[in-house]
């Protein structure tokens, strides 16, 4: 619906802001679109754009273990390492070494979305050096999930100043396939931010008259070496004992009590009890009879980038942001950590001396410890090529990058050096060096990166 400079739009949406550093999100949702654009008499504009919708998911990326000469299938995981998650369709982003992958039998790789698994073809042969990170969507269809989305601009000659706000959040008071009893939620109050691992028992005692076409389990204590385990769950038919039911879900091999039964034929899958590797000390299952709980959670972020090129070569832009993530909205406790910032600020000059261009930017920009982004807007190859594989994300981290850059017809060079601070025990810099020249009509390429990275405490 539209009416002059105003629009108003309802169904299916894409929400992506413009010309923001730290805020990067790309969401497809339902819900209400509206627009307007002023134009003042000085030829300044004001331009609004407001969304809010019901939201499908939540954004991830992960870093793949891989094993030797498998191809897979790869689990993927929420960000309280959930198992049971639907991928949402279309929505990841498979990158091998840095390099995108293309989904497809006959390309790269093939995703279950109901599975959460991704497993890779014949056309990339995987092998335990492959860095492999999927970015992806998904649902854990715990709690309805609202978005709300700001972007205003002002734009005046060379100056623009733009407002980013995006707020996404759970309703605690709305589940869908997860119902929270009294118990449950005292359990998330008193948690705080240690929502990680929180399940509860499936174990459900039935009586006779409950018993229709379920699987049914029994307990008993059984003895392996001279350890007692209690409790373990026995398939059982025998309706003159005591019985019960479980739902069991997939916590990750090795990190169960009970596998899938195949020696029973039962109405739907059961499980059988494997005991523990007593040498190892390790345990042999896949499956716990348990559900994670999951806690609802709320997060923003609101940016300011600004944007000034007075002209003569010379250009600025600064970005400003502020988050605020609440991972569990059921308690009061650990909120002092939710706020954190960020910010940027670059400087550049363009000039041409006698047919040569030279272009020079410097940029400095500074994550607190506690910024929480909706999506990652450096590159996968950063934490490799800054080898911060070990270090702990969410870390106070400072960037300076000076790159100057010199081309005309006949060459093109260019020299980039970055200097990164990373919490307080690692400090690195990289200096790059490219350059390409063309002498009739032959090219020489060469290009040469020299990277000393230090660390200290």
């Amino acid at each position: 619906m539209k009416r002059r400079n105003q629009s108003l739009s309802a169904g299916d949406l894409q929400l992506k802001p413009d010309n923001t550093y730290f805020l990067k999100y790309f969401k497809k949702y339902k819900g209400f679109e509206y627009k307007n654009q002023t134009t003042f008499f000085n030829k300044s504009t004001f331009d609004t754009r407001l969304s809010t919708a019901i939201a499908r998911g939540n954004y991830k990326r992960q870093s793949l273990e891989i094993s030797e000469g498998n191809q897979g299938p790869y689990r993927l995981t929420g960000n309280q390492n959930e198992v049971l998650i639907i991928i949402l369709s279309g929505s990841e982003k498979v990158y091998l070494d840095g390099m995108p992958l293309v989904r497809g039998f006959d390309h790269d790789y093939v995703i279950d979305y109901n599975r959460g698994e991704i497993t890779f073809t014949a056309r990339r042969i995987i092998n335990r050096n492959a860095r492999i990170v999927v970015e992806f969507e998904y649902s854990n269809q715990s709690y309805l999930k609202s978005a709300i989305s700001l972007q205003s601009k002002y734009s005046h000659g060379a100056f623009s100043i733009q407002w980013n706000s995006y707020v996404e959040g759970d309703n605690k008071n709305s589940n869908n396939f997860q119902t929270l009893s009294l118990e449950d939620k005292i359990h998330l109050a008193d948690a705080g931010d240690r929502i990680s691992g929180i399940t509860k028992s499936t174990i459900q005692q039935k009586n006779f008259t409950n018993r229709s076409n379920e699987i049914y389990y029994r307990k008993i204590d059984t003895q392996i070496n001279g350890r007692i385990y209690k409790n373990v769950l026995l398939l059982s038919s025998d309706h003159t004992a005591q019985l019960y039911t479980a739902q069991f879900a997939y916590v990750g091999k090795g990190n169960g009590n009970y596998i899938v039964d195949n020696e029973h034929f039962t109405n739907g899958r059961s499980y059988a009890w494997i005991p523990p590797d007593l040498a190892k000390n390790t345990l042999q299952g896949e499956y716990e009879p348990s559900v994670s709980i999951v806690a609802p959670g709320k997060k923003s972020m609101h940016s300011l980038h600004v944007d000034y090129t007075p002209g003569n070569g010379f250009y600025t832009n600064a970005d400003i942001a502020l988050s605020d993530y609440n991972m569990n909205l059921f308690s009061t406790k650990d909120k002092s950590n939710d706020v954190g910032s960020a910010f940027r600020q670059s400087i550049g000059y363009i000039t041409q001396i006698n047919k040569i261009n030279w272009s020079n930017e410097i940029s400095y920009e500074s994550l607190s410890d506690q910024f929480n982004l909706f999506e990652q807007f450096r590159n996968p190859e950063f934490t490799r090529n800054w080898n911060l594989q070990t270090i702990l994300q969410n870390k106070k981290n400072n960037l300076f990058n000076y790159s100057t850059k010199l081309n005309s017809k006949n060459f093109d060079v260019k020299y980039n050096f970055q200097k990164l601070q990373y919490g307080e025990q690692y400090s690195g810099n990289i200096n790059d060096f490219d350059g390409k020249i063309s002498l009739n009509k032959t090219t020489f390429q060469a290009y040469q990166s020299v990277r000393l990275v230090s660390f200290f405490e």
